[in-house]
């Protein structure tokens, strides 16, 4: 029941982490994360999907338009995230986080 700096366990933190859209991989591997599985809701209105903000990595959307792929940093080691959103033909949009896990 260890505290982090923000007063939440690590344990509260693992389990947000499970709740949230994350991926993990080892460190200097890439990792891809199908984001179509986050813009079900969307599959009626074309949808679109950028990538950008990556945290300790870089991301980048590939040619298929809807999978992401986020490469850590050398140095990474612990959490890295990026942005992504999913937009409609109807300017409707949902904007969330990715976070990556990078372990040894």
């Amino acid at each position: 029941m260890t505290k982090a700096s923000d007063g939440y366990t690590l344990l509260e933190h693992y389990v947000n982490w499970l709740a949230e859209p994350h991926a993990s991989t080892s460190i200097g591997t890439a990792v891809n994360v199908d984001l179509s599985a986050y813009g079900t809701g969307f599959g009626t209105v074309s949808p679109t999907y950028t990538v950008a903000g990556a945290q300790n990595g870089t991301v980048a959307l590939q040619s298929d338009g809807h999978t992401a792929r986020f490469t850590p940093t050398t140095s990474c080691r612990g959490l890295g995230a990026f942005n992504f959103t999913v937009a409609g033909s109807d300017s409707t949009a949902y904007t969330d986080q990715v976070v990556v896990l990078v372990a040894p």
